[in-house]
């Protein structure tokens, strides 16, 4: 379904390749042809190009959610959910490729719900959606799975685990969600959600050697809120998870 990507703003066949070198990255839902929280997204693009690239990034909102329309659209893809990702390259080059329609219309609760299993794991500047992270995710999965898991918990070199993959992970214990502090778009939207929800936030670390003491584990990403369903054995519930997905569905734009 998806054979062209959208390269500053042209229209490519994906089959010409998407340019090279190191990016920043954001992978964002659309709805009906149109991205979801576009302004917080790419606020998050132009921080990471100031930092890392030292360079302004031209991303103005509306022409990118024009330019993901059109490309959802030249893919053949159907009205309702979708998810894209969006890459901002050191030259200031941007593309855009069409990533999949969604079985959800918007964000929901997925159905799969993946044993987990801990990767020890340290990149570069994993503070920023980068290509490096990004790879670091793929290559955790990859270990994940040897061991007969589904998903991969990143574990830094101080015991922390702050992704599930590449998207932030949570942790329930007695109705109270405890996450550690990041600037992904996908952390601050579960914040507020639970915040709507009238669920109790922690901001803490989580650590691995406490994985087991939690009632839940769940993630958030552009694909949904994925809730884990075990670690080494030790079963966890979803009901916080539910909550936190349907309060995101109903969240205005970021």
């Amino acid at each position: 379904m998806t054979d062209f990507c959208s390269i500053d703003g042209r229209l490519t066949p994906l089959g010409e390749g998407l340019p090279g070198g190191v990016y920043l990255y954001q992978r964002l839902r659309t709805v009906d042809y149109r991205p979801l929280h576009t302004a917080a997204h790419l606020s998050r693009l132009r921080d990471g190009a100031g930092s890392l690239f030292g360079r302004p990034a031209e991303l103005p909102a509306g022409r990118i959610a024009d330019e993901i329309g059109a490309l959802l659209r030249a893919n053949g893809y159907p009205a309702g959910g979708a998810t894209v990702t969006l890459r901002l390259y050191a030259d200031g080059t941007y593309a855009l490729t069409a990533d999949g329609v969604s079985l959800y219309r918007t964000y929901a609760l997925r159905s799969l719900r993946p044993a987990a299993a801990v990767v020890p794991c340290d990149g570069y500047r994993p503070e920023w959606p980068t290509s490096a992270r990004r790879e670091t995710a793929r290559w955790a999965q990859q270990e994940a799975e040897r061991s007969g898991a589904r998903c991969a918990l990143l574990c830094d070199r101080d015991g922390i685990v702050r992704r599930a993959g590449d998207a932030p992970l949570f942790a329930v214990r007695d109705d109270v969600i405890y996450a550690a502090p990041l600037d992904d778009v996908e952390w601050t939207l579960v914040a507020e959600a639970a915040r709507r929800a009238g669920i109790r936030w922690v901001e803490r670390p989580v650590g691995a050697a406490q994985l087991r003491l939690f009632d839940e584990l769940f993630s958030f990403d552009c694909e949904g809120v994925s809730s884990i369903a075990s670690y080494e054995g030790t079963p966890y519930l979803s009901l916080t998870a539910e909550r936190i997905a349907a309060a995101l569905a109903a969240l205005p734009e970021r």
